[in-house]
C-alpha cells in the first residue's frame, strides 16, 4: 500500500473503537453532563467496573420510532462514581454506532463497536452558503443574551459563547434542551437532529430557527 492508503487505514482505525452501551431516553450533546442511576442489577454491576475517567457510549431513543434506539450518540467519560449505583457522566464525541450492540462476558453490559463521527464536506457548498452560516454563527450570542432575558428566573445560563461554530450550536442545543428539563418545556427537542448532522451549515442553520422559535414562543406566552 502506498503511504497515503497507509495514513487513510491508520486515520480510520483511530476513529473506531468498542465501549460499553447505555440506552437513555433522551440524548446527550458533547459538553453536556447528565448523572445516570438505575435499580437493576446489571447496571450496578456495571457501576462497580467503570470509575472516574473511564468511557462508555450513550445512547438516546428515536424520537418517532418508539421503542427504537438511535443509531447516533455520544461517547461519555465517567466524571463522577462515587455515589451507590449512579453514574455522572460529560458528553464527549460524536459517534455511530455499528452493527448489533452485544452482552459483555459477564452479561452486565452491551458493548458495541463505534465510529467517530466526521463532517463530511459540503462538496456543492456556495460563497452564499457561508456568508448564510457565518451570519448565523455572529447573531447567535445576541439571540442568547434576549432569550436569557426572557428565562430570567431560570439558573446556570452561559455568561458567553463558544468560538467554534460546532461548540457554539453543541451550546445552544444545551440550552434549550438541557440534561434536566426545564418545568415548562420551552423548545422541541433538537440533540437527536443535531447529533446527525455532518456539517457545521446544518447544525448553525438548526440552533438558529430553534432558538429563534423558542423566543417567540416564550414572548407570546
Amino acid at each position: 500500500m502506498s503511504p497515503n492508503d497507509l495514513m487513510r487505514l491508520s486515520q480510520l482505525r483511530n476513529r473506531q473503537t468498542t465501549l460499553p452501551l447505555l440506552i437513555c431516553q433522551d440524548s446527550l450533546l458533547p459538553g453536556q453532563t447528565m448523572e445516570l442511576s438505575s435499580p437493576e442489577d446489571k447496571f450496578q454491576t456495571m457501576c462497580s467496573s467503570l470509575g472516574q475517567g473511564d468511557e462508555l457510549a450513550l445512547v438516546g431513543m428515536h424520537p418517532f420510532q418508539t421503542g427504537n434506539p438511535l443509531t447516533v450518540g455520544v461517547i461519555c467519560v465517567v466524571v463522577d462514581s462515587s455515589k451507590t449505583n449512579t453514574l455522572k457522566v460529560k458528553g464527549k464525541q460524536v459517534v455511530d454506532v455499528q452493527g448489533e450492540p452485544w452482552w459483555d462476558s459477564k452479561k452486565s453490559c452491551f458493548m458495541t463497536d463505534l465510529e467517530k463521527a466526521s463532517d463530511v464536506v459540503m462538496l456543492t457548498e456556495t460563497a452564499t452558503q457561508i456568508r448564510q452560516q457565518v451570519q448565523w454563527f455572529d447573531e447567535l450570542p445576541n439571540l442568547v443574551s434576549q432569550w436569557c432575558t426572557v428565562m430570567e428566573q431560570q439558573q446556570q445560563l452561559p455568561t458567553d459563547m463558544e468560538n467554534s461554530f460546532a461548540e457554539r450550536a453543541y451550546q445552544v442545543a444545551s440550552l434549550l434542551n438541557p440534561s434536566i428539563p426545564y418545568d415548562t418545556p420551552v423548545s422541541l427537542e433538537i440533540r437527536p437532529a443535531l447529533l446527525a448532522c455532518r456539517n457545521d451549515y446544518d447544525r448553525l442553520h438548526l440552533v438558529h430557527t430553534a432558538l429563534q422559535a423558542s423566543l417567540h414562543d416564550l414572548r407570546n406566552m
